[in-house]
């Protein structure tokens, strides 16, 4: 769980220096804090296929914005996961 965290933080750290919109840093530690809450309570470890399989048995209670924005959060995360930093490509600050 720790190196979790600390992806969530690198995430959450480009962003604020990035300047992105307050709305996006929101939406991105709220997904972060309600997969967290859902690992800790299934007591799983973090692993791209549970945090996806998380998001797609979510799906049908979450309007379409969270279910899309929350798998854009994922995609982050697993960016830093995988490489340490974040793909610029495709990234809007609003």
């Amino acid at each position: 769980m720790k190196q979790f965290e600390a992806n969530v933080t690198t995430v959450m750290k480009f962003l604020e220096d990035e300047s992105f919109s307050t709305s996006v840093i929101s939406e991105h530690r709220l997904c972060y804090k309600k997969l967290h809450i859902f690992l800790e309570a299934s007591g799983k470890c973090y692993t791209p296929e549970i945090a996806y399989q998380w998001i797609e048995d979510n799906k049908a209670s979450w309007n379409h914005w969270h279910y899309t924005g929350y798998r854009h959060c994922i995609d982050q995360l697993e960016d830093v996961r995988l490489t340490g930093s974040i793909m610029i490509i495709g990234i809007s600050r609003s």
